[in-house]
């Protein structure tokens, strides 16, 4: 794995490139306050189009909305230079304040793709990356639709326990004054 801001270079010298950039909440305009601004993800993928001179396997980190996929690869088709690039769902379980720890030695990792002969192999590719430190047995591999899906009902999980957790708490200090 290689890091470096050198970015037309690294598209044109790599087969696999992440897309890891920040997806802020929209300030302004449609959605404002309750959606992803989406301009950092475009950006890139628009480069990716524009300087790829070979298929590439692009793995999208960011948070994003679900289907942001299908997106990146209508803008790719955009770039009219006839390459069939893979585009993979990756999403991240980090905690705050142990991203360095959940990255090194992650509960799982999930690879979503494109469930064809060449979307399959593509996935094994980004697997076997993956395999340098991770357990084969902790690396699950699915389609796109899945992938994304997968993410947004750990996400609610993790709310719910959140809500639970607060609501008990809540009933708990209700209680503890009522006795006084």
């Amino acid at each position: 794995m290689f890091f470096s801001t050198a970015v037309n270079e690294c598209i044109h010298d790599f087969d696999i490139i992440f897309v890891s950039v920040n997806t802020p909440t929209k300030t302004f305009g449609v959605g404002a306050h309750k959606a992803a601004d989406l301009r950092f993800v475009e950006s890139v993928v628009r480069t990716i189009a524009e300087v790829a001179e070979s298929p590439k396997i692009i793995v999208e980190k960011s948070t994003i909305p679900a289907k942001t996929p299908e997106a990146i690869q209508t803008i790719l088709g955009a770039g009219a230079k006839g390459m069939k690039h893979q585009v993979f769902s990756n999403p991240e379980f980090l905690a705050e304040g142990t991203a360095v720890k959940g990255l090194s030695n992650p509960d799982r990792i999930l690879i979503g793709g494109e469930q064809s002969e060449a979307g399959l192999a593509a996935v094994e590719s980004l697997a076997s990356v993956y395999a340098n430190w991770v357990p084969r047995e902790r690396i699950l591999t699915t389609n796109l639709w899945s992938s994304e899906l997968s993410k947004l009902v750990a996400n609610a999980f993790l709310a719910q326990r959140i809500s639970s957790i607060n609501s008990i708490s809540a009933l708990c200090e209700k209680n503890r004054r009522g006795r006084r």
